[in-house]
C-alpha cells in the first residue's frame, strides 16, 4: 500500500506511534520498510511483539489516515513525599451563591515556594589597633548569608476541586512517602525519576503530615497546589466540649447582619467533628433554636447538639477469665458526665491482679480528652492461658487387608450394595467403600485402635491470679462414624463387621460396616420343625418372592414353605415396613405304627394376615386368623391305633421316622362331643358354634371371638358363627359378620 508514514514520539519519548496517510504519490510500505524506519530513528525499546506485522496489515487495508502505537517503554515514576487523603470539604448550601461569584472573579492562583539563597552582604566591623593604646578602626567587609525568598511557582491553573474550610480545619493527611523509579525511552535513553512536589498557597499551612486551614474561606485545588480565598460569613461556630463528647453550638449576637446558618451546615460541622449523625438532636429543634436566637439578636452560648445520654462504665472479664476489661461511655448533651474518681475506685475494688495503675490512669485521661465517645474492651489486666500438652496420637491395632484382598472385597461390596445397602450406615453416600484407604475385618468389642496417653501442658493464671491447670494435648485428626465407641484410650467396635479407613485432608475417618448387607434374618427352631422370617426396612430394590426363597434354601430350609406368609412378608417389606418373626415354614410330625392320631376335617387357620385370591393376589382385608366351626360340624377324627404308620419331616427336608412319633395325648374341652365309630375311630362333633382353639394337648371351642382393638387392616374383616366382642371401632371399609351377638365398645 502506498502512502506517507510518519513516526511520532510523546514528550518523554516513552511511546512511539505511527501515522499512515494513504497516497498514490507516497512510498510502498512493507513490514521490512517499517522495521528499517524504526532502526533509522533509533527505536529499540518496548516494541510490542507482532506490532510491526499488525501495522503492515493495517496499512494494506487502510482507506484513510490511521494512527497506532508501535512501541511503549517503561515511564519513570516520580518520587513523592506521599499521596494526600482529602477530607470532605463541601461548600455549605447557603454559601453556594457567594462561592460562584467569588470563583468567577478570582485571579489565577499565586503559588510560591521558599527558596534558600546565599547572598553577599556588606557589614561594618570595628578592627582593633595593633598598638596597645591605638584607636580601633571601622572597616567595611563582605560576608555570605543564607536568606529565604518566596519564588513564584508555575503551575497548571486548572481547578479540579472546590470546597469550604473553617479556620483550623484539617484539609488532608499525607500518606507514606513513595520512592521514585527511573524509566527508559523507546530510544533506549535512561530517564530519571524526578520529584513530584505539592505546593501550598495562601491560607494553607503544612504541619507534620497534615494540611490545615489558616483562616476560613473557599478552597481551590489543582493537580499539585491548593489555596484558600478568605471569606468572612460566620455568625456561628460548632466546637466540642472539654471531654470531646458533645458538639456545642454558638451563635453571635450580630448574626442578623451575616449569613444565616443553615441546619444542614450545623449538622455537617458536628459530623465533621466526629459525632455520628444519628446521635444529633432533631433538625427541626436546631432550626427553631437558630431562628429564635437570630431574631432576638441575643448570644447563644454552648447549646448541646446531641441527644442526652448519661455516662456509664463497666468492668467485666472474658469468658475464660484471662482478661479484665473496662468499658466507658461519655455523657452527652445534658446527661450525667463521666466521673473519673468513681472509675478509679471501681478498678481498685475489681480484684484484678497485676494492675498497672500509672498506665491505666494515663490511658483513661487520653480517652477523656479525645473526641471518642466510647472506649470498648480496654484491657485492665491480663492473665495467662494454660498451655496445651503434646498432641495425642492414634494408631490402628487390627490387621488390615493386603492390596489384592482389598480390591477383591471392594468389588464384591460394590456389586452387593448396588442391589441393596446395609441399614444404619448413613455415611455410605459420602464415603463409599470404593474410596477406602484400607479395610480390616473386626469383631464385636475388639479394640481397633489405641490413643496415646494425654499429658497436660503448663498451667496458666486467670485475671484474679488463680492458677489454671494445663490443658491436654490436641486430639488426633480423627472422625469417628458408625458402630465405633471410644472407651478411655481405646476405640472399640460395637459389632462384628468391617473397619473402613479413609484419609481426607490430613484426617482419618473410621467406621464399621456389618459383615452382611442382607436385611433378611431367618430363625430355625431347635427341633427344626418351624422356621421364622424377619425382614428389616428395605431401602434398595424391591424384594421378590424368589429372592426370599433363595435365601431360605441357602439357610437349608427346603420343605414346608408357607406361600401365603411368604407373599405377605414380601408385600409388607416393599411398602417400606419391617416384618418381625413370621412363620415361613413348618415340618410334619411322624405317626408311629399303631399309635392314635388326630385327623382334622375342617380348614385350620394359619394365623396369616393375608389370604390368597383365586388369581393368586393377596387379600389383606379378609385375613386367615380364625378357625371357625358351626354347631354339629365334624371337627375331626381320632384314628384308631390300627392306622398305617406315616413318616414325618422337618423344614430342612430331613425325614423323621414313624417309630419316633410321640403318643397322641389329647384333652377334649368345652364345645366338643366325642362319638365312637364302629371301626374304632372317634369322631369329634361341635356342640356349639364358635372358634376352635388348640393349645398344646388341649382342644376346645370358644363360643365368642374377642378383638381387643379396632377392626382395621391389621385385624381384617370378622366372619364368626358365634358372638363377637369389639374393644375398639369398626373402621370404614371393614365389616363384622356374626352368627350370634355383636358388642362394639367404639363406633361403626
Amino acid at each position: 500500500m502506498k502512502g506517507n508514514l510518519q513516526l511520532i514520539f510523546n514528550d518523554d519519548k516513552t511511546s512511539a506511534a505511527v501515522t499512515f496517510t494513504p497516497s498514490e504519490e507516497g512510498e510502498e510500505w512493507t513490514e521490512n520498510r517499517i522495521k528499517a524506519l524504526l532502526e533509522t530513528e533509533g527505536v529499540k525499546e518496548g516494541i510490542k511483539p507482532g506490532s510491526i506485522e499488525k501495522a503492515a496489515r493495517e496499512i494494506v487495508a487502510a482507506k484513510e489516515e490511521i494512527t497506532f502505537t508501535i512501541a511503549e517503554s517503561e515511564a519513570p515514576v516520580s518520587k513523592s513525599e506521599g499521596s494526600f487523603e482529602w477530607k470532605s470539604l463541601k461548600i455549605p448550601h447557603e454559601l453556594i451563591p457567594d462561592a460562584e461569584r467569588i470563583f468567577k472573579v478570582a485571579f489565577t492562583p499565586e503559588i510560591t515556594q521558599n527558596i534558600e539563597k546565599n547572598i553577599k552582604v556588606r557589614k561594618k566591623v570595628q578592627k582593633k589597633s595593633k598598638l596597645p593604646f591605638g584607636k580601633s578602626k571601622v572597616e567595611s567587609i563582605t560576608v555570605i548569608e543564607k536568606k529565604i525568598f518566596k519564588e513564584p511557582v508555575k503551575v497548571d491553573p486548572e481547578i479540579i476541586m472546590t470546597g469550604w474550610a473553617d479556620a483550623g480545619d484539617i484539609l488532608a493527611e499525607r500518606g507514606e512517602a513513595e520512592e521514585g523509579k527511573p524509566g527508559v525511552s523507546v530510544l533506549g535513553e535512561q530517564l530519571e525519576s524526578g520529584k513530584s512536589d505539592f505546593y501550598t498557597g495562601k491560607g494553607v499551612k503544612s504541619e507534620g503530615r497534615e494540611l490545615i486551614a489558616e483562616y476560613s474561606g473557599f478552597i481551590r485545588r489543582g493537580k499539585n497546589w491548593i489555596e484558600i480565598i478568605p471569606f468572612k460569613h460566620q455568625s456561628w461556630t460548632v466546637s466540642l466540649s472539654k471531654d470531646k463528647s458533645t458538639p456545642l453550638l454558638k451563635i453571635l449576637p450580630d448574626a442578623q447582619n451575616l449569613t444565616m446558618p443553615s441546619t444542614d451546615s450545623i449538622v455537617a460541622k458536628a459530623v465533621a467533628l466526629g459525632i455520628p449523625e444519628d446521635k444529633i438532636i432533631n433538625k427541626s429543634l436546631i432550626t427553631r433554636i437558630v431562628n429564635e436566637t437570630v431574631s432576638s439578636g441575643s448570644l447563644l452560648e454552648d447549646f448541646p447538639l446531641i441527644v442526652d445520654q448519661d455516662a456509664s462504665f463497666s468492668i467485666t472479664t472474658s469468658e475464660d477469665r484471662i482478661r479484665g476489661f473496662l468499658n466507658m461511655k461519655k455523657g452527652r448533651g445534658n446527661g450525667k458526665a463521666l466521673k473519673l474518681n468513681e472509675i478509679g475506685e471501681a478498678i481498685k475494688k475489681s480484684g484484678f491482679a497485676g494492675l498497672n495503675f500509672q498506665k491505666i490512669k494515663k490511658d483513661i485521661l487520653t480517652f477523656y480528652k479525645s473526641p471518642l465517645l466510647e472506649m470498648k474492651d480496654y484491657i485492665l489486666a491480663e492473665g495467662k492461658l494454660p498451655e496445651m500438652g503434646e498432641e495425642t496420637t492414634f494408631s490402628i491395632e487390627c490387621d488390615m487387608m493386603k492390596p489384592k484382598e482389598l480390591e477383591t472385597h471392594k468389588k464384591e461390596i460394590e456389586d452387593a450394595y448396588a442391589k441393596r445397602k446395609p441399614q444404619g450406615i448413613e455415611s455410605l453416600d459420602e464415603y463409599p467403600v470404593g474410596e477406602c484407604k484400607n479395610i480390616a475385618e473386626v469383631s464385636k468389642d475388639e479394640a481397633v485402635g489405641i490413643f496415646s496417653p494425654s499429658v497436660p501442658g503448663a498451667a496458666g493464671k486467670d485475671v484474679y491470679g488463680k492458677i489454671l491447670p494445663g490443658l491436654p494435648g490436641e486430639s488426633p485428626n480423627l472422625v469417628i462414624l458408625e458402630n465405633l465407641n471410644r472407651q478411655k484410650d481405646s476405640l472399640i467396635s460395637e459389632i462384628d463387621g468391617f473397619l473402613d479407613l479413609f484419609e481426607e485432608e490430613g484426617s482419618k475417618i473410621l467406621r464399621v460396616r456389618p459383615l452382611k448387607s442382607e436385611i433378611f434374618e431367618i430363625l430355625i427352631s431347635e427341633d427344626r420343625m418351624e422356621a421364622f422370617l424377619s425382614i428389616g426396612k428395605n431401602t434398595g430394590e424391591p424384594i421378590t418372592p424368589d429372592e426370599v426363597k433363595e435365601k431360605l434354601i441357602s439357610e437349608g430350609i427346603v420343605k414346608g414353605l408357607n406361600e401365603k406368609n411368604l407373599l405377605y412378608a414380601v408385600e409388607t417389606s416393599n411398602k417400606g415396613e419391617s416384618v418381625e418373626r413370621i412363620l415361613i415354614a413348618s415340618g410334619e410330625v411322624p405317626v408311629e405304627p399303631g399309635a392314635s392320631r388326630l385327623k382334622l376335617n375342617i380348614k385350620v387357620s394359619e394365623n396369616s394376615a393375608v389370604t390368597l385370591r383365586s388369581d393368586g393376589s393377596a387379600d389383606f382385608k379378609n385375613q386367615d386368623r380364625i378357625t371357625a366351626v358351626v354347631k354339629e360340624d365334624l371337627i375331626g377324627t381320632i384314628l384308631s391305633p390300627e392306622t398305617e404308620a406315616r413318616n414325618g419331616w422337618d423344614v430342612c427336608g430331613k425325614t423323621l421316622d414313624a417309630k419316633d412319633a410321640p403318643e397322641l395325648k389329647l384333652e377334649i374341652g368345652h364345645g366338643i362331643e366325642k362319638k365312637e365309630e364302629g371301626n374304632g375311630d372317634i369322631s369329634l362333633i361341635a356342640t356349639t358354634s364358635g372358634e376352635l382353639i388348640r393349645e398344646d394337648t388341649r382342644i376346645f371351642i370358644n363360643d365368642f371371638h374377642l378383638v381387643k382393638g379396632d377392626v382395621d387392616l391389621k385385624e381384617g374383616n370378622i366372619k364368626f358363627p358365634g358372638s363377637v366382642k369389639i374393644g375398639g371401632t369398626v373402621t370404614q371399609g371393614f365389616f363384622v359378620l356374626s352368627g350370634g351377638e355383636v358388642q362394639i365398645a367404639g363406633g361403626v
